[in-house]
């Protein structure tokens, strides 16, 4: 069920937030393996595209409000090579808690790494790198806990 432009900006300026310049987030993907009858073909017609994956910034704790917009760059074998996430879309934590997210959903036929540019709104920017994780078990393990400041 999709929420209003309207409601999720509500929600967002709800959420607690115990600094008021900084937020704590994680990054991680999801995963799932496509079956091979149904896997698409990539742009070369050679490689079946098993490998469905979500790969996010969650925000944890504080005012999401506080990020601009997070720019996924997958590399120059994507097309496009990079995608903006401006809007961030609740989400349920793994604590139950409702957070943020910031994501893209690809399918790939390989891994890869990517790098998140995280720009604050007032141009404050943190670099990560993320190498997609094409298995279950990610879905399972703990992620590290950063903290994004922004001090302008």
């Amino acid at each position: 069920q999709q929420l209003s432009a309207t409601m999720a900006l509500a929600l967002r300026r709800s959420s607690p937030s115990s600094d008021e310049n900084s937020v704590q987030f994680v990054v991680s993907n999801t995963y799932k393996r496509v079956p091979i009858h149904s896997a698409k073909l990539d742009r070369s017609g050679t490689y079946e595209k098993v490998h469905d994956w979500t790969l996010f910034v969650d925000i944890v704790s504080g005012n999401p409000d506080l990020i601009e917009r997070v720019l996924f760059d997958l590399g120059s074998t994507f097309e496009p090579q990079q995608f903006i996430s401006v809007c961030p879309i609740p989400s349920k934590q793994l604590n139950g808690h409702q957070g943020w997210r910031f994501s893209t959903r690809q399918q790939t036929y390989g891994p890869t790494t990517a790098t998140l540019t995280i720009r604050g709104v007032g141009g404050s920017v943190m670099v990560k790198t993320h190498t997609v994780q094409l298995d279950d078990t990610i879905n399972n393990r703990k992620s590290t806990l950063y903290t994004f400041t922004e001090r302008k």
